[in-house]
């Protein structure tokens, strides 16, 4: 849900959950992919795109230990195959991923 916030908004929802969270506890947090064509832009409600390494970097100053940032994705293995093999060098010249949304692992 953070992208349906504003930057400050966020901020200040990963502050209070940081504040709430036990010692060790973690933080299961999955957003849209801004690499992702279109995915963030879908929805009319969005305000806020959140790059995985900027939104590791804003858990990071907030606190936080950044376990594992995930890339998301539900495609049958022959085209995930070929967009991970055949399409990737397209991919990374034109700054895109094919992965629809990212999912970070952080604890306190």
């Amino acid at each position: 849900m953070i992208e349906h916030l504003s930057l400050s908004e966020g901020i200040e929802v990963l502050r209070k959950i940081h504040e709430l969270l036990e010692p060790d506890g973690k933080l299961l947090m999955t957003t849209p992919n801004i690499y992702f064509p279109a995915q963030f832009w879908r929805s009319a409600t969005h305000k806020t795109p959140h790059a995985y390494d900027e939104l590791a970097g804003l858990l990071l100053y907030l606190g936080f230990e950044v376990a594992q940032v995930y890339r998301l994705h539900n495609d049958p293995i022959h085209r995930l195959i070929a967009k991970r093999y055949l399409l990737l060098p397209l991919f990374k010249l034109l700054s895109i991923d094919f992965a629809p949304g990212i999912m970070v692992v952080a604890k306190k």
